[in-house]
């Protein structure tokens, strides 16, 4: 499932260059066309597993900020997949792998960016992760259309980003974003957030490579 709304399309928009150069990165297609040499995929899942026991900590703190109790709500089932169905995944594909000694620097960078927005408070925490999660149902969601036959080494990983839980994730993230700046349109500072998350997101694929 693909979640579209128009403030995540103005999102978008406005970083239309970092966007494309996502949608469009080596990963992405390589994941996508099912190529992805299984080496590569197991330094990004070594390095992607840190990041979502980070999350549950960014999302612990947004429970924190958050006002209202709906929000609450939500955020407490977010904080659920994480802890549960994502974290498994990575307990059960990588069991026969080391544990990462050394993140490399590139994404060491994201991960302290994803860090300081969760201290800075419930805007940026909402506004980066809208960033990092609509990019992921995106290119999940393209590469489930394309179907190509070895796609199946990496199908239960598009498909979690691809699920209904996934596409609610999104849709609160923006829909959040949208309520925090009573407005129909993004602030500069949510499109000045959404970019340099995207940003950090190209980084961090690149450094899978090396």
């Amino acid at each position: 499932m693909l979640y579209k709304d128009n403030y995540l399309a103005y999102l978008i928009h406005s970083a239309k260059n970092e966007w494309e150069e996502m949608m469009n990165h080596k990963f992405v297609k390589e994941i996508g066309n099912g190529n992805l040499k299984e080496i590569y995929f197991i330094n990004y899942l070594k390095i992607e597993h840190t990041f979502v026991n980070d999350a549950i900590d960014h999302m612990t703190m947004a429970m924190f900020y958050a006002n209202r109790i709906e929000t609450k709500i939500i955020i407490n089932k977010i904080i659920h997949g994480l802890l549960n169905e994502q974290n498994n995944y990575f307990i059960d594909s990588m069991k026969n792998e080391r544990a990462l000694t050394k993140i490399p620097e590139q994404a060491n960078i994201f991960r302290n960016y994803m860090k300081n927005c969760s201290k800075k408070g419930f805007e940026e925490i909402i506004v980066s992760f809208l960033a990092a999660e609509s990019m992921y149902n995106n290119w999940c969601s393209n590469a489930l259309v394309r179907k190509k036959k070895n796609l199946n080494n990496y199908i239960k990983w598009i498909k979690i980003h691809t699920s209904k839980a996934f596409f609610n994730q999104v849709k609160f993230f923006s829909q959040e974003a949208k309520l925090i700046n009573k407005s129909e349109s993004p602030s500069k500072k949510q499109k000045e957030i959404f970019r340099e998350t995207l940003i950090h997101e190209i980084s961090f694929h690149d450094s899978i490579y090396n």
